[in-house]
């Protein structure tokens, strides 16, 4: 086996085994619609095996940044189009990372309230139009809104899939959404959604689960990084990192779904110095 040797993830065949980790390059504009400089810098990497794109918001409430690309609108899904047609023509393979950012956002970003799994701010400051600010106060999520926020994630990776993109990457680390669930700081709930290991992975499992139902379990990953410690999602207790991510698995095979180990591996982690399971070290 070589680095340039094909392979096989999932149903994705790639050329070769080099993967291009997400860069966020905040070129999209206000709308967030992939233009040609987008088209152009993703075809210039298209000899990679699998080109992984910045992280895309499925929702306005989900954005962080100004320029920023989305997967919200038809306009949005339509520059997608023209980047994976792009890249596929210069013979390459790439996969869509849906990032919802939680409360690393602003409303004079997204001119939306900005949401967490908790009413705690993030530490520090976030770029806005007009400078930088503080992060805000989130809203804590209500059941019923989470059950919104997972249906939202799904109908963004339906939208990629449709536009010609191979494969979706659902980004579950670096402090935003999904990590803002899984850390014990930045998530105080003492509901379903939190106050134990379980709790505190049932977002991602229900995300994850709702992507691999609409495109596939073959086309579905998940990015995750365990005591990452990045914009307050903080995980200082080996063993409560290595129990809440041990404790998405068991919750994963409870549901009966068996995801694939497209892009980064269902339960794969970039970096982690928890003694994670084997399976969140990948």
């Amino acid at each position: 086996m070589k680095i340039f040797d094909p392979i096989t993830v999932g149903s994705v065949r790639l050329a070769n085994r080099v993967v291009m980790a997400p860069l966020t390059r905040l070129r999209a504009g206000r709308a967030g619609v992939p233009g040609d400089l987008l088209v152009e810098h993703y075809r210039q990497r298209a000899g990679m095996g699998l080109v992984l794109t910045e992280g895309t918001y499925p929702v306005l409430e989900g954005r962080t940044w100004t320029g920023q690309p989305g997967i919200e609108t038809a306009e949005q899904a339509a520059g997608w189009a023209r980047v994976a047609d792009a890249v596929h023509a210069a013979g390459g393979r790439i996969a869509m990372q849906v990032m919802h950012g939680g409360r690393i956002a602003h409303p004079d970003v997204t001119g939306a309230r900005v949401v967490s799994a908790s009413a705690v701010a993030a530490p520090g400051e976030i770029r806005t139009p007009s400078g930088k600010a503080d992060h805000p106060v989130p809203h804590a999520l209500e059941a019923d809104e989470i059950a919104e926020v997972v249906r939202g994630f799904a109908a963004a990776a339906r939208r990629a899939v449709d536009a010609g993109l191979d494969a979706v990457e659902v980004h579950g680390a670096n402090g935003y959404l999904i990590h803002q669930f899984l850390s014990p700081a930045s998530n105080l709930r003492t509901d379903a959604y939190g106050a134990t290991p379980e709790g505190r992975a049932r977002f991602a499992i229900e995300v994850v689960t709702a992507v691999a139902a609409e495109i596939g379990a073959d086309r579905t990953g998940i990015r995750l990084s365990p005591q990452h410690d990045i914009q307050g999602a903080v995980e200082t207790d080996p063993e409560v990192t290595a129990a809440t991510y041990a404790a998405s698995r068991t919750v994963w095979r409870r549901s009966g779904s068996r995801s694939s180990t497209c892009c980064t591996g269902t339960w794969a982690a970039s970096s982690s110095r928890a003694s994670a399971p084997a399976s969140a070290r990948r």
